[in-house]
């Protein structure tokens, strides 16, 4: 119990190596399945944080199946492997549950390097209230603006930059690319 605690104080950390010993050791000593996927999906945080998602790839392969793996672990492990277009769907399932804004960030990476912009589109206007980018969607509804306004990119997504256009029922099918020229 005492190495389950420190492991996810140092996932708090953002501490892969630390997170991973103990996940190793958590799944030597695992007395059943449930112990043994609690250990694997630890061990799966730990290798993303010290950029191994190949080895955070087998330890979720290696689950049983009796528990399903955080969508958001997920949906990242799938983004560092450059399956961009499969992040997609854990991605959204985070995000249609509520705000998460390291769900948030990935779901922008992943539509912008799959061209899933359509999609994007869709799922944010399924999330909005009464035109409102709900909490869960504001950055990527904000992103999705920024591409109508031909300005989207990595370091535009997450800024507060007001776009003069909002989204149309009409999804976007790829990034505009005009410059802005002040009058």
């Amino acid at each position: 119990e005492d190495a389950l605690r420190v492991a996810y104080a140092a996932l708090e950390r953002g501490d892969g190596e630390l997170v991973s010993r103990c996940a190793v050791a958590l799944l030597q000593h695992a007395p059943d399945a449930s112990a043994k996927d609690e250990a694997l999906h630890l061990l799966a945080w730990g290798q993303l944080l010290i950029d191994q998602p190949g080895q955070a790839q087998a330890a979720l392969d290696r689950m049983s199946g009796e528990r399903d793996p955080d969508p958001a672990l997920s949906g990242a492990v799938l983004l560092a492997l450059g399956r961009f277009a499969a992040a997609l769907d854990p991605l959204e399932r985070v995000l249609g549950a509520g705000p998460s804004e390291f769900a948030e960030k990935r779901y922008i990476r992943a539509v912008s390097a799959s061209g899933g912009f359509e999609r994007a589109a869709a799922f944010v206007d399924a999330h909005d209230g009464a035109g409102r980018p709900s909490a869960p969607t504001s950055k990527v509804h904000t992103f999705l603006a920024h591409l109508r306004c031909g300005n989207a990119g990595d370091t535009l997504a997450t800024s507060s930059f007001p776009c003069p256009f909002p989204l149309s029922p009409t999804p976007l099918t790829r990034p505009r690319r005009t410059a802005h020229v002040s009058r």
